[in-house]
């Protein structure tokens, strides 16, 4: 606890006098920017912390200097919860480190990274953390790893993962140039699909704002490729190219990168003094760099050409320089916490797929239940629904039967009121019938009885033949009498006849007589 305060308080203290001594050298400092952010710290001030790293590590008297200044923003980030600067201060330390050979220190903050951007989902920023993961791992060997790296790249870009790209993309570009590397790599020796890649990032980084960077990364590939397939000169015209574009660009770990391949290219071909020239030049440049990688290289061929000119005393002190670096970079103790790292990460990741699959069968188990509860729900809604349909059926059924006896009632009414109303026609009809021969009779009666009246009077004044005359008209009258009396009588007897329960037996019958009852 007490060394870790110690040490926090060196970085302070050291991050304030760097500020306070070096403005007004090449690399300029916002005093004022500093001064705030001290006093109240926000994003800008942790974003201007790592855009001024940026121009510390370009810087060949200052590149330590960046790594304070990371560390500040790291600090800051952490404290203010600026995840973004956290990200970018621990992507750019990373970067640092790795150019610096402090491999295990760069992985360690690279994993961070990339385990914060898996738990926030941001596939932008794995994607660009994974790049340099890969690097790593390329570094020290472990193709595998780097490969798995690369791999994951690829399935984000697969997978749409970042939305918006084209073939032109900085995301597309720079995973070429990432494969372009791993298929370079002497282990995995395919040469002819290395420079596949090298060509397409350089054809297609041409239209970008970044020509420079995709110029002297596939250029500086293309020359790679020829100086590994013996020809040099191709390489050398290449690598030359490659040097100059970089370090117009500020790419200093790129243009000396370029330098060693051009000094083992003029090594191959036979011209010894250029190649002497630029191992030289770059082996001291990387020592004020501290590029660890470049010092390695540059030593292994110092090595090398004092060895083919049989000097083996220089020989042997760049065999040891190169042993010392190579120790520094990939030496057990790194190796070591590279893989503790790389298992611990490992270990990590399947903890997070375990949980995952475990969110995924207590998803599924949530859903299960919710179809269950669902059905069940369902099936009540169904019973209720059935069991109110059943209820309006008997109701419907009732007021149906209901109205039905009301129907057959009426029909009943109807039927009776019908009966009646054509009793009644054939009552009026028998009436009419009956009453036709009865007034017949009611006046011959009454006019008989008159002329009764008339005869006695006519007795009484002895007037014999009107009284003959009178008797023949009574006895006219009383003839039809007789015959009206006879047919209502047999009206009658009609109808008795017609309501008697006889069978259906023929009988001869006067035609003539039926048709003149029928039609008088």
């Amino acid at each position: 606890m007490r060394s870790s305060m110690i040490q926090r308080f060196y970085l302070i203290f050291s991050y304030i006098v760097l500020c306070g001594n070096l403005f007004g050298q090449d690399i300029r400092i916002d005093q004022q920017k500093i001064a705030t952010g001290k006093a109240k710290p926000d994003s800008n001030y942790v974003n201007y912390l790592i855009e001024l790293s940026k121009d510390f590590n370009a810087s060949i008297s200052k590149s330590d200097s960046a790594e304070i200044l990371l560390q500040e923003a790291m600090s800051v980030s952490e404290k203010i919860g600026y995840s973004f600067g956290l990200f970018e201060a621990r992507e750019s330390l990373g970067q640092h480190y790795y150019q610096k050979g402090k491999l295990s220190q760069g992985l360690n903050l690279l994993l961070k990274n990339d385990a914060d951007a898996v738990r926030l989902g941001d596939t932008t920023r794995i994607f660009t953390n994974l790049r340099l993961v890969s690097s790593v791992y390329l570094r020290i060997g472990d193709m595998n790893m780097a490969r798995a790296a690369l791999n994951r790249r690829q399935f984000i870009l697969d997978n749409n993962g970042i939305k918006g790209l084209t073939d032109t993309s900085y995301h597309i570009l720079s995973q070429y140039n990432s494969l372009a590397v791993f298929f370079g790599m002497p282990k995995n020796n395919q040469p002819d699909s290395s420079v596949y890649y090298f060509r397409k990032l350089y054809r297609l980084g041409q239209t970008t704002s970044n020509s420079s960077l995709w110029t002297q990364l596939g250029i500086g590939g293309i020359g790679r490729y020829f100086n590994a397939t013996g020809h040099y000169d191709s390489a050398i015209y290449y690598f030359r190219i490659a040097a100059v574009a970089a370090e117009k660009g500020k790419r200093f770990d790129n243009h000396y990168g370029f330098l060693v391949s051009l000094a083992e290219a003029f090594q191959k071909s036979g011209r010894r003094d250029s190649a002497f020239h630029y191992a030289y030049k770059v082996y001291n440049a990387a020592a004020k760099f501290s590029y660890i990688a470049l010092l390695t290289n540059s030593s292994t061929l110092l090595a090398s050409l004092y060895k083919d000119e049989h000097r083996y005393d220089s020989a042997i002190k760049y065999m040891a320089l190169e042993g010392q670096y190579k120790d520094s970079i990939a030496g057990q103790d790194v190796l070591k916490s590279i893989q503790v790292q790389t298992t611990e990460q490992q270990l990590k990741e399947l903890e997070r797929q375990r949980e995952k699959e475990e969110a995924v069968k207590e998803y599924k188990a949530k859903q299960r239940l919710f179809a269950l509860g669902a059905g069940i729900l369902l099936l009540l809604i169904v019973i209720g629904f059935m069991y109110r349909i059943s209820k309006q059926r008997a109701q419907s059924k009732k007021e149906i039967e209901a109205a039905y006896n009301d129907l057959k009632n009426t029909q009943s009414q109807l039927i009776q009121s019908e009966k009646m109303a054509s009793l009644g026609e054939l009552t009026a009809g028998i009436a009419h019938e009956i009453q036709n021969p009865l007034n017949f009779v009611n006046n011959f009666s009454e006019v008989n009885k008159e002329l009764l009246a008339e005869m006695n009077e006519e007795i009484d004044k002895g007037n014999m033949s009107e009284v003959k005359l009178l008797a023949k008209d009574i006895i006219e009258n009383e003839e039809k009498i007789v015959f009206h009396g006879k047919r209502a009588d047999a009206i009658v007897k009609g109808m008795l006849q017609h309501s008697r329960n006889g069978g259906a037996k023929k009988e001869a019958t006067d035609i003539n007589a039926l048709a003149d009852e029928y039609l008088r």
